[in-house]
């Protein structure tokens, strides 16, 4: 972590006051080039980003949302005690049609892990019956959802996810200049441009 009054900060409140004027000017290479790049490196290495930003260090649940079954479709879940596990987990849903698999980024509350099924497999979630707040210790990311409001089961746009960008970041900008006054803490600016990355890559499918 690194405070948001250090030189590290200021330089990254430049950085990021420069890529809100490249979106703002319809110049999208800089985001571009960082998803080309995480893409190429492959689903594993981009899993280990994930969990290394979340942070959590105990149990971690994954989601898969709507796998599509024949006629029907099931949402599932699943538990990883280890990196090993969450990498094997994330590679046998990626070869599911889904509507996207995702991470709880919280500390889940003892037992919740084996309520369903051994840590390390997934399983089927009974309608009603996923992870609620109840099951959830703490949270580990406060999530800001920057998305355009548009029917629900359609993808963005590029012109809509440029727009979605360019908010992010004058969101993030304007965060960090809030913590530098309470004199909070954010995550680094690697953790937090990887983050970026990772959001719009999964967008982009």
């Amino acid at each position: 972590m690194a405070d948001c009054t250090s030189a590290a900060a200021r330089a990254l409140s430049a950085k990021v006051g420069h890529m809100i004027a490249r979106q703002a000017s319809g110049d999208h290479t800089c985001l571009e080039a960082q998803i080309v790049t995480a893409q190429a490196d492959g689903l594993d290495p981009n899993i280990l980003r994930t969990l290394a930003f979340v942070g959590c260090k105990g149990p971690v649940e994954f989601q898969a949302l709507n796998v599509k079954q024949g006629r029907y479709a099931v949402s599932r879940a699943a538990h990883a005690v280890d990196i090993a596990a969450a990498v094997e987990l994330s590679n046998a849903a990626e070869r599911w049609p889904s509507d996207g698999v995702y991470i709880i980024p919280a500390v889940l509350r003892a037992g919740v892990e084996t309520r369903n099924s051994a840590p390390g497999s997934w399983f089927d979630m009974a309608k009603g019956a996923s992870t609620t707040d109840s099951d959830i210790a703490a949270r580990l990311v406060l999530s800001v959802d920057c998305d355009v409001k548009r029917p629900s089961g359609i993808s963005a746009t590029d012109a809509e996810m440029a727009l979605s960008a360019g908010i992010a970041l004058r969101v993030f900008e304007y965060l960090a200049r809030a913590c530098a006054r309470a004199g909070l803490m954010m995550s680094t600016p690697a953790d937090w441009l990887m983050a970026v990355v990772l959001a719009r890559q999964k967008s982009l499918g």
